[in-house]
C-alpha cells in the first residue's frame, strides 16, 4: 500500500559523474494501487553532462492514490529529455498528474517531446503537461507539443498561486539566479470541470520581485486555451 512504482529508476549515488542513455524503451499499461506512492514511467536521478533520455515510449500508466503521477521525472545535471512520447497517464487522488517533470535539475534541456492525454480525475488532483518544480542555472523548454490535459472534477484552491488545476506548462521554481527559457512549443487545452473555481492556464510562471530568481524568457509559443471555468 506504500511502495513507490517506477518503469525505469537510473540513481547515480548522488553523484553527477554517472552519464545514462535512456532510449527506445515502451512503458505501457502500468497501475499503481498504492493509497500514497508516487508513480513514475521514467525516474532519471543523478545524471551527468552527457545524459540523454530520448525516443521512449510512455503510456497508459495510472496511479490510484494520493502520490504524484510523472511520465518522466528529471533531475540530470545538463543532460537533455528529448523526443518521447508520453500520453494516457491517469492519477484519481489528489497528487499531481504531469507529463514530464523537472526538479533540481542543471542547464538542462527538454525539446520535442509529445505530452498528450493527461488526467487526473480527483477533485483535489492537478494535471499539467510540463512541470518545473525547480532548476539551476538555465533551463530550456522547446519545441514541445502539449494537448489534452483534464482534471474533470477539479475544485481548485482560491488563492492565485494555487488556482489552476490543469496548466500547458507549470513553472514554479523560485531558485535564485536560474532562468527559464520556453520557446517555440504547441500548447491546446479544452478543458472542463464539473468542479467550482475551476480554472486553466496555457504557461503558469510563479513571478519574484528578484530579476535573477527564476527569470522567464518566453518566445514564439503557440497557445491555444479553449478551457471552459467555473466560479
Amino acid at each position: 500500500t506504500g511502495g513507490t512504482l517506477y518503469g525505469i529508476q537510473t540513481f547515480g549515488a548522488f553523484s553527477n559523474s554517472y552519464n545514462y542513455q535512456i532510449f527506445n524503451n515502451t512503458i505501457s499499461n502500468i497501475t499503481n494501487i498504492s493509497t500514497s506512492a508516487v508513480t513514475y514511467g521514467i525516474y532519471a536521478y543523478y545524471g551527468g553532462a552527457n545524459s540523454n533520455v530520448y525516443n521512449n515510449a510512455i503510456s497508459n500508466v495510472t496511479a490510484a492514490g494520493s502520490g504524484a503521477l510523472y511520465g518522466i521525472f528529471s533531475n540530470f545535471s545538463d543532460g537533455k529529455v528529448y523526443s518521447n512520447n508520453i500520453s494516457g497517464l491517469t492519477g484519481s487522488g489528489t497528487g499531481n498528474v504531469s507529463g514530464l517533470a523537472i526538479s533540481g535539475s542543471t542547464n538542462p534541456e527538454f525539446y520535442r517531446n509529445k505530452i498528450t492525454n493527461i488526467q487526473n480525475t480527483n477533485a483535489g488532483g492537478t494535471a499539467f503537461g510540463i512541470s518545473n518544480i525547480s532548476n539551476n542555472g538555465t533551463c530550456r523548454i522547446y519545441n514541445n507539443v502539449i494537448g489534452n490535459i483534464n482534471a474533470p472534477a477539479a475544485t481548485n484552491a482560491t488563492t492565485p498561486i494555487a488556482a489552476d488545476a490543469v496548466r500547458g506548462i507549470s513553472i514554479t521554481n523560485t531558485n535564485a539566479s536560474s532562468s527559464i527559457i520556453v520557446d517555440y512549443n504547441t500548447i491546446y487545452l479544452s478543458a472542463t470541470s464539473t468542479g467550482t473555481n475551476f480554472s486553466s492556464s496555457g504557461i503558469f510562471h510563479t513571478s519574484s520581485a528578484t530579476a535573477t530568481t527564476a527569470n522567464l524568457v518566453l518566445r514564439n509559443n503557440i497557445i491555444i486555451n479553449l478551457s471552459g471555468t467555473t466560479g
